[in-house]
């Protein structure tokens, strides 16, 4: 796509004409660099005509943004351009490297104000990320309250709402590793302890591309945050399309129980909050990838591990960030007459991550070829129970 100085970021290309208003841009130019670092396009903003482009080099271990060079940035960061010194991007290999009809999402919905994602190298965008990662580090979770724009939280809530009804329901005896309850276990394990789960989900393939939900999983500097925040190279959306970003229903009545997740790290955003009940706990940290630590997580299941347990008042438009892997957690049974709908964006470390046959059948009641082509060679970062 391009070579840029290692910490160097930014330029522009020309927007190109709007046909049937849809704005294309057959020819998108760059400048010409010379480095070895490869050259990634996150977003794009149309401002004062132009189109904008961001772009970061290649991340550094760690997930921090890309290291400076002499003299420039330690963040990746947008600024325009002048027609001197401009090569082609793109034209070499015949391909567009975006689609410019996709404006930049963190200007749509996000409350930018609050959470700069167009401007990395601004320092709202590091005080944000550094008390992300201090609160991961710390309390195993974070939340970035009213995350989206307050104009846009009722279309969040009535698109989610919308689709509510698609959810697959079906209120059954579960356990907190999601794996079969007449497994082979030994009788004081915790897996042994039976659960009711009485919420429901809506598959990632009922999911509108419009929807503001299926904009923000996507987009690439939505994912380039948040895996600055988790202190990660890159973050990778979910090789599967039913779990990789799903809508959790829980109508009043029900709760979801105590549960690990498949992915090392979870996104999510509460889009419809209930009238009563439907509160997030959680246990920060009480496996790691290296010990299941059964002793704590039977006790919480039984109701002797209070002391492990946080809880979180969320509101819709809030962005959560935890790492659901290790840290056991649930939503208590929600009361009134309305339900509690919340988005889950799910992304993983490594590519070609699906979901095991069994969770799946169990999450949405069917399942793809796609999954019973990966029985048997899931992708994991560890050996610990699904």
């Amino acid at each position: 796509m391009g070579q840029a100085p290692a910490g160097e970021a930014g330029i522009v290309g020309d927007v190109g004409d709007r046909v049937g208003g849809r704005v294309t841009m057959p020819r998108l130019r760059l400048p010409i660099l010379n480095s070895a670092a490869t050259l990634t396009v996150v977003g794009s903003l149309t401002v004062g005509g132009k189109m904008r482009i961001a772009y970061v080099p290649g991340a550094s271990p760690g997930g921090r943004p890309p290291g400076p060079a002499r003299g420039a940035s330690s963040h990746p960061r947008l600024r325009s351009g002048d027609d001197s010194n401009r090569g082609t991007a793109g034209d070499a290999r015949g391909e567009d490297p975006m689609s410019t009809s996709e404006a930049l999402v963190a200007g749509q919905v996000i409350d930018t104000a609050r959470y700069p994602l167009p401007d990395p190298a601004s320092a709202g965008w590091t005080r944000v990320v550094s008390r992300v990662r201090h609160e991961l580090q710390n309390h195993g979770c974070s939340v970035l309250p009213n995350f989206i724009r307050s104009s846009r939280r009722a279309a969040l809530r009535l698109e989610c709402a919308a689709i509510a009804p698609l959810a697959y329901y079906d209120v059954e005896t579960v356990n907190a590793y999601n794996i079969a309850t007449d497994a082979s276990l030994p009788a004081d394990h915790p897996g042994r302890i039976a659960l009711r789960r009485g919420n429901a989900f809506v598959a990632r393939d009922r999911i509108h591309e419009d929807f503001i939900i299926h904009q923000l999983y996507t987009d690439e500097l939505f994912k380039y945050f948040i895996a600055c925040c988790f202190e990660l190279p890159q973050v990778h959306e979910l090789a599967d399309s039913l779990a990789g970003l799903c809508l959790n229903v829980l109508n009043p009545g029900m709760e979801h129980p105590w549960h690990f997740d498949t992915n090392e790290f979870t996104v999510s955003m509460l889009t419809q909050e209930p009238q009563a009940g439907g509160v997030f706990e959680y246990c920060p940290n009480i496996r790691s990838a290296q010990a299941e630590n059964f002793a704590d997580v039977r006790a919480v299941l039984a109701g002797r591990g209070g002391h492990l347990i946080r809880r979180l008042s969320l509101r819709p438009g809030d962005l959560q960030l935890f790492k659901g892997r290790y840290s056991l957690h649930r939503v208590t049974s929600v009361h009134g007459a309305t339900a509690r709908h919340c988005a889950i964006f799910a992304y993983c470390e490594r590519p070609g991550v699906v979901g095991s046959v069994a969770r799946t059948r169990q999450l949405f009641g069917r399942v793809l070829p796609e999954h019973l082509a990966a029985e048997g060679r899931a992708v994991r970062v560890d050996q610990l129970l699904d």
